[in-house]
């Protein structure tokens, strides 16, 4: 991983073999980025995406080996339980643009994934929504 930094926006290439949402979220919680939004673009193979079965209160798991290209990733960066929690949807094509999507559990990057993370100041925090079973953002409306 190579990472520039200037005025709150970091910009981040990812190398060929690392884990996306592992490596991202090591990198925020070793930058102190507690709070943040994430875009990027790139490709990467083995990944792991879903959806949330509202019903069941679970996510729906399906796994993509091919080498796919992402188109984009999005996401934010709040506190979870005191720890940095990535919450990031990924969009994806194989080989003929058919498209896929959802929550992204994991990734392997292949050949290569450029990040950007703007660096909020204001602290995100999600809370429990037991009617959900998620962890929701809690805001609070203060514009102080």
């Amino acid at each position: 991983m190579e990472f520039e930094y200037k005025e709150g926006i970091y910009i981040i290439r990812l190398s060929k073999g690392e884990e996306i949402l592992s490596t991202l979220t090591e990198f925020c919680s070793l930058h102190q980025i507690h709070s943040g939004w994430i875009s990027g673009i790139g490709a990467a193979q083995k990944i792991t995406a879903g959806y949330y079965d509202l019903i069941r209160k679970e996510y729906i798991w399906k796994e993509f080996e091919n080498v796919y290209e992402i188109i984009p990733l999005t996401g934010n960066i709040s506190l979870k339980e005191n720890k940095v929690f990535l919450h990031l949807h990924i969009n994806f094509t194989d080989h003929d643009l058919k498209s896929y999507g959802g929550h992204l559990k994991s990734a392997i990057v292949n050949p290569t994934l450029e990040v950007i993370i703007y660096k909020l100041d204001q602290h995100l925090v999600r809370s429990f929504h037991a009617e959900t079973g998620l962890y929701l953002l809690h805001l609070t409306n203060d514009e102080s």
